[in-house]
């Protein structure tokens, strides 16, 4: 069996763990090559470039809670309300009309705000006897709405390059509706 150190040049020294890797980091040439997958491929690997928002989410006014939209100028801020029902918000199937003084909509949880609304009065707190509904006096009902980009802005920074991407990263970007992620490639 032969003597031979195969892991130094003939006669230089041997070095530490720490000269070591010092010398592989000093040699490694980063990767800066990217690649566009899809979206569902693209677990664990790095992004190749920032993640903006392509949308603003939520991307219209809409309802928090289930309950029933209304003008806030149409509640009556010492004696109870009553408005007259003249429809129903689901969230994807909106209330298409004008509300007109006086009246309000049935709303759901993630509805659209019909146009002529800016409030939602939340169902626990609403008598409702056929087409009438009636509520106490509040001083605002304008925290039950979400507005457009409260959540996340139009061009907001969601995801650095550089970021290995989780499987909430993937549902973040699902939900801004990307279905393409630029990524860096994969070393060969």
């Amino acid at each position: 069996m032969s003597n031979n150190d195969h892991c130094t040049a003939p006669g230089s020294p041997a070095r530490s763990v720490e000269q070591a890797l010092d010398q592989i980091t000093a040699s490694i040439q980063p990767l800066f090559a990217t690649e566009t997958i899809q979206l569902k491929l693209c677990l664990g690997r790095v992004l190749g470039s920032n993640v903006n928002a392509p949308i603003a989410v939520p991307q219209y006014r809409n309802s928090a809670m289930d309950g029933y939209a209304y003008q806030r100028n149409d509640a009556a801020s010492d004696t109870t309300t009553q408005l007259t029902v003249v429809g129903t918000s689901w969230a994807g199937q909106p209330y298409k009309n004008r509300i007109e003084p006086g009246q309000c909509v049935r709303i759901f949880t993630g509805a659209a705000l019909p146009e002529g609304t800016d409030s939602v009065v939340i169902q626990e707190d609403v008598t409702r006897i056929d087409d009438l509904i009636q509520f106490p006096p509040f001083e605002t009902h304008q925290e039950n709405v979400r507005q457009p980009g409260g959540e996340i802005e139009l061009g907001q920074l969601i995801l650095a390059k550089g970021k290995r991407l989780t499987p909430s990263d993937m549902g973040i970007l699902a939900n801004l509706g990307l279905a393409e992620v630029t990524v860096i490639q994969k070393p060969r």
